[in-house]
């Protein structure tokens, strides 16, 4: 099994790059939003997932764990193959994706090419609890908008409780605690984050996923 792959990227196409390691060249498939991010002679990382049928043998792309994870997920529900499963990748990222799977919204998962209604009501059935979690500490922050007259204990308060619900939500996502741990860490110097009261859960999200994953 490739689970990895680093080197450079020798051509891309609209679905695909190929991938120059060692003198072997890789075809991988992967969503337009990683592709947008490669640079032809450019080095590149991608998490892989192989894929074996009779026919073929197939290596499909991504730039970070979760996407990957994610992916596993959707081409476990009847009816989702890899080609559906990079359409809804390629449309959504992945936090908008958990949301809509979380929220059962069916009209925007079946906006994607390939998805129909009933595929897109499989998906919502059969991967909903996984994420909702993950859905309810983003709602969480999205309406906490106004925090400009906490005081400094309100404030401590809340960035302790939007810790908690991000720790919560890593932890249903698969992510042990000791990795957890490791991906939040240095959070409040990372100048691109500036950790404040404004800052809510699925900023936090985001910070320890791209931890988590890796950045091409």
């Amino acid at each position: 099994m490739i689970a990895q792959l680093t080197g450079t990227i020798i051509a891309t196409n609209e679905s695909s790059a190929i991938l120059d390691v060692g003198g072997v060249g890789f075809l991988v498939h992967l969503p337009a939003t990683v592709l947008a991010k490669l640079d032809v002679e450019k080095s590149a990382t991608v998490h892989t997932e192989m894929i074996v049928r009779d026919d073929s043998i197939s290596l499909y792309g991504f730039d970070s764990i979760l996407q990957h994870e994610l992916f596993c997920d959707l081409i476990s529900v009847s009816g989702v193959g890899p080609k559906v499963a990079l359409g809804l990748l390629s449309a959504f990222d992945v936090t908008q994706l958990m949301l809509i799977i979380a929220q059962e919204d069916i009209t925007q998962l079946s906006s994607v090419s390939g998805v129909g209604k009933k595929t897109a009501q499989r998906i919502a059935l059969e991967l909903r609890a996984r994420y909702e979690q993950a859905a309810t500490a983003i709602k969480i922050s999205s309406n906490e908008n106004d925090v400009g007259n906490n005081t400094i204990d309100d404030k401590t308060t809340l960035e302790a409780k939007r810790i908690a619900e991000a720790k919560e939500a890593l932890l249903t996502m698969g992510f042990s605690s000791a990795e957890i741990s490791v991906a939040l860490q240095g959070y409040d110097n990372d100048k691109e984050l500036s950790i404040s009261a404004s800052t809510g859960t699925e900023a936090l999200l985001r910070y320890a996923l791209q931890r988590l994953g890796s950045k091409l």
